[in-house]
C-alpha cells in the first residue's frame, strides 16, 4: 500500500472507517437498483416498440396502399408488402438501395427538391413519378408523404403512402 495513504487511514478511527465502508456499500447497492429498474424501463419500452411495430405490420399487412417510412437520416425503417410489391423489391434489397433509389431517375430530381418541404415538417400531398421495378419496368404511383413525430411532437422522420395508378395512366 502507498504510505501516504497508510498514514491517511491510520489517522481516522475505526468507526469512522465502518461508517465510511457502509455509505460506500449501500451507495453500491442504490446505485445497483436504479440501473436495474433503468434496465427494467428500457427493455419494457422495448418489448412495447417491438408490439407495436408488430401490430403495424399486421394492420397494413393486408393494405392494397404500400406504406415506407424513412428516419430523419433517411434511412428505411419500414415497408408493406404492398410497397414491395409495387417496387418488386423486398425489404432488405430497399434498405440496401440509396434514398429514394427506387423513383425514375427522371422524376427523382423533382420529388427530393420537395423533401425539404416534407423535413421542415410540411405534408407532400398528391406526388405521382415512376417507379423502376426490381425486374426494370415503370410503373405509376401517386404518394402522399407526411412528417412522422414522437410524443412530443418532434420530427422523427417522413411516412409515405404509395398506390399504384399505372392502370390510370
Amino acid at each position: 500500500m502507498d504510505p501516504t495513504l497508510t498514514g491517511l487511514i491510520d489517522g481516522i478511527p475505526p468507526e469512522r472507517l465502518a461508517l465510511a465502508a457502509v455509505a460506500a456499500t449501500v451507495l453500491a447497492l442504490v446505485l445497483l437498483v436504479a440501473l436495474g429498474v433503468q434496465l427494467g424501463k428500457r427493455r419494457r419500452a422495448q418489448r412495447g416498440s417491438a408490439e407495436a411495430w408488430g401490430h403495424l405490420r399486421t394492420v397494413t399487412g393486408t393494405m392494397r396502399e404500400g406504406i415506407v417510412a424513412y428516419d430523419m437520416k433517411l434511412r428505411l425503417t419500414f415497408v408493406n408488402p404492398a410497397f414491395e410489391r409495387l417496387t418488386g423489391y423486398s425489404e432488405e434489397d430497399l434498405r440496401d438501395q440509396e434514398f429514394l433509389q427506387y423513383i425514375h431517375p427522371d422524376d427523382r430530381p423533382a420529388v427530393t427538391a420537395e423533401w425539404e418541404r416534407l423535413a421542415q415538417g410540411a405534408s407532400l400531398p398528391d406526388q405521382e413519378y415512376r417507379v423502376v421495378t426490381s425486374a426494370g419496368q415503370e410503373r405509376w404511383s401517386s404518394s402522399s408523404w407526411e412528417p412522422m413525430r414522437d410524443d412530443s411532437g418532434r420530427q422523427i422522420g417522413y411516412l409515405g403512402t404509395e398506390f399504384d395508378i399505372t392502370e390510370r395512366k
